[in-house]
């Protein structure tokens, strides 16, 4: 992991913002009966607001809000059982560390295990995409407090790119948080569209395998 600059030309950022508008677009009208689907359920299940949202650092760690279906019958302020694990704390202003046990935990709703499993609770983030704030493909985004997992250098390196719904480091089995961030570092390096589209066609057959990223 070097840290570089990331290896972006003009044209390939224009060509991926367009192909994120298109795409984006595009799968939000293909999508919207199953998003109704699910808003319908969800409500029914447990009639708590449909969508959660969430601050997490963009490129050049500007903050903004991800959307995801809410999956917790309980939902602490800035968090919903979120597979990165740590957020800001809203009480006395702390970090507060969470160690979810995804499918076991009591707090999510029935509909939400589906949701998870399926990875479909994710599907909002079509609308982030759409308004600029991520990208069909780049690294995970980060929640504020995990600014103090990383060492500086990758904490900038890391939000170079706009962070993407699936990454290098979701269709590639990391073994520890050493090995994704290395991951991270090499796409935003390396990321060009033809990277992105093998990595789309590797989360839409993980997806339909319904394989945990």
């Amino acid at each position: 992991m070097t840290g570089k600059e990331p290896h972006c030309s003009a044209r390939n950022l224009l060509l991926k913002r367009l192909f994120d508008i298109v795409v984006s677009i595009l799968l939000i009208g293909l999508l919207s009966p199953l998003a109704l689907l699910i808003v319908f359920v969800i409500k029914i299940d447990s009639r708590w607001p449909v969508l959660f949202r969430q601050l997490r650092v963009g490129k050049n760690l500007q903050q903004f809000k991800i959307l995801k279906f809410r999956t917790m019958y309980h939902v602490i302020e800035g968090y919903d059982g979120d597979r990165v694990g740590v957020v800001v704390g809203t009480i006395e202003e702390s970090r507060i560390k969470y160690k979810t046990t995804e499918l076991n935990d009591t707090r999510i709703t029935k509909v939400g295990k589906y949701l998870r499993k399926s990875h479909i609770d994710e599907l909002p983030q079509l609308f982030n995409v759409l308004l600029g704030s991520m990208s069909l493909v780049g690294p995970r985004p980060d929640a504020p407090a995990q600014e103090y997992d990383y060492k500086k250098k990758y904490w900038i390196a890391r939000h170079g790119v706009k962070p993407g719904i699936t990454g290098l480091s979701q269709v590639h089995i990391c073994r520890n948080s050493i090995e994704r961030l290395a991951r991270d570092i090499y796409y935003i390096e390396k990321s060009n569209m033809y990277i992105d589209f093998l990595i789309l066609i590797k989360t839409i057959s993980k997806l339909f395998k319904f394989n945990s990223f």
